[in-house]
């Protein structure tokens, strides 16, 4: 009988031993589940402001440079530009793809999907709105391709309303 008594106790002993581990292992996750959900706000932040610093980089570019403002205001109105100012564009333009492409990718990795939407939504807006930025986009888009951004290329290419073909 004591030997019953004994093994009683020591199952009971084991049983509470093996409900305070799980208690343990559940106060664990949600400490682990918290630290993940700081790191992840924080990584958000993080891209947030790796994107407004390249864009206001960008703009202060243009805005710092008479010239510049001039190229820029043009070729997206689609007034005719010199060769040296079709260059400038040219720059200007894969220096906006190139950011907003990585601007997406950010937004895609972090699932912040509404901004990964406005992204391509104002690409695509400029690619509507003028020639020259869409012959810029067409020149690049096979090079986002090749560089893994497909996502990117199909998601700004579903909100242009103009068709995109080569111009002859």
């Amino acid at each position: 009988m004591k030997k019953s008594a004994i093994n009683s106790w020591l199952t009971l002993l084991a049983n509470v031993a093996v409900f305070a581990s799980i208690l343990f292992l559940a106060i664990e996750i949600g400490q682990n589940q918290t630290a993940i959900e700081e790191s992840n706000r924080l990584s958000i932040l993080g891209a947030r402001e790796i994107e407004i610093v390249q864009f206001n980089e960008f703009r202060s570019m243009i805005v710092q440079d008479p010239e510049l403002t001039r190229i820029w205001s043009d070729g997206n109105a689609d007034r005719e530009l010199d060769s040296f100012s079709q260059t400038r564009f040219d720059l200007l333009c894969n220096n906006i793809v190139w950011m907003s492409a990585g601007s997406y990718e950010r937004s895609i990795a972090l699932e912040r999907v509404d901004a990964a939407a406005a992204t391509t939504i104002a690409r695509a807006a400029y690619i509507d709105g003028s020639k020259i930025f869409k012959n810029c986009w067409l020149s690049l888009r096979d090079m986002l391709r090749s560089y893994g951004m497909s996502d990117y290329v199909d998601a700004v290419e579903s909100h242009v309303k103009s068709a995109l073909v080569y111009p002859e």
